[in-house]
C-alpha cells in the first residue's frame, strides 16, 4: 500500500491541497509521475493498482498543455477553474467513478463500501416488500381503478410522465442533448487497391511492413518504385487506409431515441385509455387530451430529426455508463426512465431512489435506514407489523388536475388494548394549505403522529448524516427542530437522528412526554438505539393511559 500527494497521469495531474508549488512543478517539469504522501492525512491511496480518494475532500486536477480541461469534463461537485485547473469533491458518496481515462474508488471513514453495499440491498428489500403490499393488498390504495392491476400500473406510468413533460423535466434536456451530444471517435482501415488509393499515411507503409497487406517483387523497370524490404525491392498491390471519424451512433445516443420513443407509446396509450371513457368523462377531459398530444407531437417531432435517422436501434442500456448517470442532459432524461420503470415504486421519492441505487449516495442510504429503523422499533412496541399503504388525493381515474403527491408511504398502526392508533408519515408536508401550519410549509422526513381523544399529537423527526466534534448533533439542525416545534401544529416534540453516540433533549413543558426538542443517536450498526427505542416507548404508552 502506498499514498501520494499528488500523481500525473497521461491527460491530467491530481494533486491534495497540502502539495507545494516546487513539488507541482517538479511533476510538471520532469518525468517523475508522483509525489509520495502519508496514510496521516488525506492523500490517494494505491493499493491492488486501483487509486482510492476521500468524499469531502477537495481534490485539484490540472490538464496537460495537450489536452487542457473542458466543459465535457464532468467535475462532480466541483468545478472548473482558472489557468486549466478544477476541483474534484465527492459528496456524502461512495463508490467508483471516472475522470477521463483514470478509474478511482471512492471511501469513506463514515461506511466501508461492503457494509454500504449490503444496508442498499436491505434497503431495496424492505423497499420491494412495502410495495408488493401495497399494490397487491385488497382495498389498500383508494382510488376507483385500486380493482384493475394493470389499469392502475398504468395510470401511475401516465401520471409520471404526463408530470415531468409539463413540469419541463423532458423536452429541455432532448434539446440540449441534440445541441451537445455524446460522439465517439472511430477509426476506419479500407484496404485500396495501390492506384486507387488516396490517403497515403505511416500507418499504411507500416501495415505493409507488417505483411498484413499482399506485395509481389518489384521487376527491373519498377525497381525506383518499390520498397527495400530484406534485401529486396517490393511493390505493395494493395494497401491499408486509416481514417479517422466522429460517430453520434453511441449507446446513450440510441437510449435517448429508445426513450423518446417509449414515451410516445406511453402517450398515445394514454390516450387511448382517455377516449375509451363514457362520454361525460370524456368531455372533461378534453383539455387534458389536447395537452397530451401537443406532447406527444413534440417528442415526434424530435424522433424524425436528423440527428437521430443516424441513431441505430438500442440493444441494451448500459446502466453503467458514466454519461448516463453523469452528463448533463443524458442523466436528466435517464433519471425520468428509471422513474418510470420504477412506478408504482415512486409513492418513495424516485430522485432520492436513483441517488441512492445508481449515484451511492450516504446521506440518502441513511435516510431510508433512519425510516425502518423507525418502523421496526415502532413494530417492536405494538407486537405487529404495520400495516403500509399509500394514498391519493383524487377518486377519478383521470382528471385535469394529475399531479404527484407528497403523502406518499404511511405506515399504521392500529389501536390496541394497551396502545393508542398510531401512524408514521414519511416526508408528509405540513401546510397553511391543509391547515397543519402556522406560516410556512415544513416537510419533515418522518413524522410521528398519536391518535388520543379526537386530538392528533405530532412528533417529528429529522435524518441528518453528520456528527460535531463531541459526537453530538450539530448545532443548526437542532435549530431546525425548534421550527418543527414551532410552526406545525399540535406538535409536541422534533428531533434530529444522527449517527453519533450522545442523545440530547432540550425541555419545553412536561405536560407532555418529550415535549421538547432534541436529538436521538442512530448509527448503521444500531449501536445506541436504546435511547430512541426508550423514548419512542414512553410516547406512545403515555397515550394509552
Amino acid at each position: 500500500m502506498r499514498y501520494f500527494k499528488a500523481i500525473k497521469f497521461t491527460s491530467f495531474i491530481i494533486f491534495t491541497e497540502d502539495t507545494t508549488d516546487e513539488e507541482l512543478k517538479k511533476l510538471e517539469d520532469s518525468s517523475i509521475q508522483f509525489i509520495y504522501g502519508t496514510d496521516q492525512d488525506k492523500h490517494i491511496k494505491f493499493i491492488d493498482n486501483k487509486f482510492f480518494l476521500l468524499e469531502w475532500t477537495n481534490y485539484t486536477v490540472v490538464g496537460t498543455s495537450d489536452k487542457p480541461l473542458n466543459d465535457s469534463d464532468y467535475f462532480y461537485n466541483g468545478k472548473i477553474g482558472r489557468h486549466n485547473t478544477g476541483t474534484l469533491l465527492f459528496k456524502n458518496f461512495v463508490g467508483t467513478v471516472s475522470f477521463r481515462d483514470v478509474t478511482f474508488f471512492v471511501e469513506s471513514p463514515k461506511i466501508s463500501l461492503n457494509d454500504f453495499n449490503k444496508l442498499i440491498k436491505n434497503i431495496d428489500e424492505r423497499i420491494n416488500s412495502i410495495t408488493t403490499l401495497i399494490f397487491d393488498s385488497e382495498g389498500s390504495a383508494q382510488a376507483k381503478f385500486k380493482k384493475d392491476h394493470e389499469r392502475f400500473q398504468n395510470f401511475y406510468i401516465y401520471q409520471k410522465l404526463f408530470n415531468s413533460l409539463k413540469e419541463s423535466k423532458i423536452i429541455p434536456y432532448i434539446q440540449y442533448v441534440f445541441k451537445q451530444p455524446n460522439y465517439l471517435l472511430k477509426r476506419d482501415i479500407e484496404t485500396t487497391k495501390i492506384e486507387l488509393i488516396n490517403n497515403l499515411s505511416n500507418e499504411s507503409i507500416i501495415d505493409v511492413f507488417s505483411g498484413s497487406t499482399p506485395v509481389a517483387k518489384a521487376k527491373n523497370q519498377n525497381k525506383n518504385l518499390g520498397f527495400l524490404y530484406k534485401g529486396q525491392n517490393i511493390i505493395p498491390l494493395e494497401m491499408n487506409e486509416h481514417t479517422n471519424s466522429v460517430s453520434t451512433d453511441t449507446s446513450e445516443n440510441q437510449f435517448i431515441k429508445f426513450f423518446i420513443k417509449l414515451c410516445i407509446k406511453i402517450l398515445t396509450k394514454f390516450l387511448n385509455d382517455l377516449t375509451s371513457i363514457d362520454t361525460e368523462d370524456s368531455l372533461k377531459n378534453v383539455r387534458l387530451m389536447s395537452e397530451i398530444d401537443f406532447y406527444r407531437k413534440e417528442l415526434q417531432k424530435y424522433l424524425r430529426s436528423n440527428f437521430l435517422k443516424d441513431i441505430s436501434s438500442l440493444k441494451t442500456i448500459n446502466y453503467s455508463s458514466t454519461i448516463l448517470t453523469r452528463r448533463y442532459g443524458y442523466k436528466e432524461l435517464y433519471r425520468e426512465y428509471i422513474n418510470l420503470k420504477r412506478t408504482p415504486i415512486s409513492c418513495f421519492d424516485d430522485e432520492s431512489l436513483i441517488e441512492l441505487f445508481q449515484n451511492r449516495s450516504i446521506d440518502k442510504l441513511y435516510e431510508y435506514t433512519c425510516l425502518f429503523r423507525l418502523v421496526d422499533i415502532i413494530q417492536d412496541i405494538y407486537d405487529e407489523d404495520a400495516t403500509a399503504h399509500v394514498t391519493f388525493t383524487t377518486d377519478k381515474i383521470y382528471t385535469i388536475s394529475l399531479s404527484e403527491t407528497n403523502n406518499g408511504v404511511t405506515f399504521s398502526f392500529p389501536a390496541k388494548e394497551s396502545l393508542p392508533q398510531a401512524k408514521l408519515l414519511f416526508q408528509h408536508s405540513f401546510t397553511k394549505r391543509n391547515n397543519s401550519s402556522y406560516s410556512v410549509n415544513f416537510e419533515p422526513d418522518f413524522t410521528l403522529q398519536i391518535f388520543h381523544d379526537d386530538i392528533i399529537y405530532n412528533y417529528h423527526f429529522d435524518a441528518k448524516f453528520r456528527v460535531s466534534n463531541d459526537s453530538t448533533s450539530k448545532n443548526e439542525d437542532l435549530v431546525k427542530m425548534h421550527g418543527y416545534r414551532d410552526g406545525i401544529k399540535n406538535t409536541i416534540g422534533a428531533f434530529v437522528l444522527f449517527p453519533g453516540d450522545h442523545p440530547e433533549t432540550h425541555q419545553i413543558s412536561d405536560k407532555l412526554p418529550y415535549e421538547c426538542i432534541g436529538a436521538f443517536p442512530l448509527n448503521f450498526n444500531s449501536d445506541n438505539d436504546d435511547f430512541l427505542k426508550n423514548a419512542l416507548s414512553q410516547i406512545i404508552t403515555y397515550y394509552a393511559n
